[in-house]
């Protein structure tokens, strides 16, 4: 199974506070509560209506994840913008 890159971000900033990175192999989703007993931190900002999630699919923007230097989300639109 190929599970693509979930990120989690703060909607205000669009700062990046959790990205799961892809995984493949013998793997399987994790739901938020799952994501959460990991990283309590979404909870706070989950609570504040300040946390985003973006599921991508497996292999999307790949080439740009490994060659930028960094990144985060433009909170008007959701989408990932490269460093």
């Amino acid at each position: 199974m190929n599970i693509g890159r979930k990120i989690y971000y703060d909607c205000s900033t669009g700062i990046i506070l959790w990205d799961l990175g892809e995984r493949s192999g013998n793997v399987t989703p994790t739901t938020y509560e799952q994501d959460l007993s990991v990283m309590p931190l979404l909870g706070v900002l989950q609570s504040k209506n300040q946390l985003g999630t973006l599921q991508l699919n497996y292999g999307d923007y790949s080439s740009n994840f490994q060659s930028c230097k960094g990144y985060y989300i433009n909170v008007a639109d959701s989408s990932i913008v490269f460093l």
